[in-house]
C-alpha cells in the first residue's frame, strides 16, 4: 500500500485529527466536564469543516483536470 502525499497527506492527517477530536468530545460528553466541552465542540466543528473544505476544493480540482489516472503495478 502506497503513502499518501500532498493533498492525499494533508486530508488523511486532517482526518486522524478530526477522529481523535471525536473521541476526545465524546469521553467529556460522558463524564459530563462541561469545562472544556464547548472549546472541544468548537474545534471540532472547525475540523469538520476544513475537511469538507478541503475535500471538495480538491474534488473540483479534479474534475477540470479529469479523472487522476490509475497507479501502475
Amino acid at each position: 500500500m502506497s503513502q499518501p502525499d500532498g493533498d492525499d497527506l494533508l486530508l488523511h492527517e486532517l482526518r486522524n485529527r478530526l477522529n481523535l477530536l471525536g473521541f476526545a468530545l465524546h469521553a467529556y460528553r460522558r463524564e459530563r466536564d462541561p469545562e472544556h466541552l464547548d472549546a472541544l465542540e468548537a474545534a471540532y466543528e472547525a475540523v469538520v469543516a476544513a475537511v469538507e473544505r478541503l475535500d471538495a476544493e480538491r474534488r473540483e480540482g479534479r474534475q477540470e483536470r479529469g479523472p487522476a489516472p490509475l497507479p501502475g503495478p
